[in-house]
């Protein structure tokens, strides 16, 4: 076939007519499977182009054209090899062997591509739906002090002047579960150390079963009674992510399951995250941890957006996380993500351009 006549067709066609065509090779038969191998990546990238509407993009069009224009010379190429006249082959050995290398390291140029589109789709998503975050004039958020209840490592959250006045705890939806110490001891084996996954400035977190079966995380605040305004901090925060969090229902907002205030304890119970926090991805540390390739970086960061733009336009609150941060970002199986750590979280009131705060939280 003459290459002329290739012209009108596309990619995704080139890419299975190349897999085709080295089924019935009769030369080089390694070589073409090598080169086909390549191909192959390359077309079940640009079938998540097309699902995508990317290739519909005059950009990305003109990017491709190159490769197309590859793609035909590979289909030439492999089915030369199908001659099986043993004088063609002789004298067409060393010619195809450098095309092959040619044409290989041709394809390995695109491969470096596409990390680059995928990076661009997840950009153009991601302004979007900034866009439709970002309020329409500078807003700051109603004052509500609070400092930190979450666990993990290394975190510090700092306050600059003000006293911390407690708030009442108001529901407007249902109760979470009440739990009982037994049960929460039970559950996590005494809080023993082999079952504790996290620890912060407030608490620890234990990996705990219930007695359905059920897997949970368990944080269970520090007895802090030397220090009565650390206490009103702590029991500030312990009702924030309460009331927060039994409002909140998202896909992306990690969900709480109960609490325990029995005796002088102060526990929550959520729902488990199996890999943990994203930090502990970024960092490094943790063993036998997966390995975040770009389909699964896309996916962390489309759902950590989606969870903010549910906060601030779609739950009703106009909520305004306050701390968010990778160690906050909770991971579950299947590396979906959901946003935790309700403890500086605040509401703000849309359409109303300033508003003041009289002290500084933050964590780092």
């Amino acid at each position: 076939m003459d290459i002329a006549k290739l012209a009108g067709v596309d990619a995704i066609k080139l890419v299975v007519m190349i897999v085709q065509a080295s089924q019935t090779v009769r030369h080089n038969k390694k070589t073409c499977q090598q080169l086909v191998q390549h191909v192959q990546i390359i077309g079940d990238l640009l079938k998540k182009l097309q699902a995508s509407e990317m290739m519909q993009q005059p950009e990305i069009r003109n990017g491709l054209s190159e490769l197309e224009q590859i793609l035909r010379e590979a289909y030439m190429l492999v089915t030369s090899c199908q001659n099986n006249n043993y004088v063609y082959h002789l004298f067409m050995a060393a010619k195809q062997a450098d095309q092959f290398r040619v044409l290989q390291n041709r394809l390995n140029s695109c491969l470096q591509v596409f990390p680059l589109i995928s990076h661009i789709d997840t950009t153009d998503h991601l302004d979007q739906i900034l866009e439709i975050i970002r309020p329409q004039h500078s807003q700051a958020v109603k004052e509500v002090p609070r400092l930190f209840t979450g666990c993990s490592s290394c975190d510090t959250r700092t306050e600059v002047y003000g006293e911390v006045k407690k708030r009442p705890l108001q529901l407007n939806c249902a109760e979470p579960l009440k739990f009982s110490l037994t049960q929460l001891v039970d559950a996590t084996n005494k809080f023993s150390d082999q079952n504790q996954i996290g620890q912060g400035s407030f608490g620890c977190v234990y990996k705990g079963q219930l007695h359905d079966g059920l897997v949970v995380a368990v944080k269970r605040c520090f007895h802090l009674p030397s220090s009565p305004n650390q206490l009103d901090v702590q029991d500030l925060e312990f009702q924030n992510e309460i009331y927060f969090l039994t409002k909140l229902q998202h896909t992306n907002i990690v969900k709480l399951l109960g609490n325990c205030m029995q005796e002088s304890q102060r526990i929550l119970v959520y729902e488990y995250m199996a890999n943990g926090s994203l930090d502990n991805f970024i960092s490094g540390t943790g063993t036998g941890r997966l390995f975040l390739d770009w389909p699964a970086r896309s996916r962390i960061m489309k759902g950590v957006a989606e969870g903010l733009l549910y906060l601030h336009k779609h739950c009703g609150l106009h909520v305004i996380h306050g701390d968010l941060k990778p160690s906050n970002i909770l991971l579950d199986l299947n590396l979906h993500p959901k946003i935790s750590d309700f403890g500086l979280a605040r509401t703000y009131s849309p359409g109303v351009e300033e508003e003041f705060a009289d002290r500084i939280v933050g964590s780092m």
